[in-house]
């Protein structure tokens, strides 16, 4: 599964980037996962529980969060 998009959240980027490092959250935005386990600081295993009509399925698999990129801060008055 992949999922990408953007989206414009009421809140500064700390507490986004925070949130998102948190499994619970991470856990939470991922469709149908049960179970997430950190196993470094971009990389969890994951199990997701999905349901179609009447087949239900379980998989284990791998999250990896990549493409981090840092985001520019403005330097500070006193740098001026």
């Amino acid at each position: 599964m992949k999922m990408d998009g953007e989206y414009t959240l009421p809140t500064n980027v700390e507490n986004v980037w925070n949130s998102l490092n948190d499994p619970l959250v991470l856990k939470n935005s991922i469709p149908g996962c049960t179970e997430l386990i950190k196993e470094n600081d971009n990389e969890f295993k994951a199990t997701v529980t999905l349901k179609i009509g009447p087949v239900s399925a379980k998989f284990n698999g791998e999250v990896k969060l990549s493409n981090i990129c840092l985001l520019y801060t403005s330097p500070s008055p006193r740098d001026s």
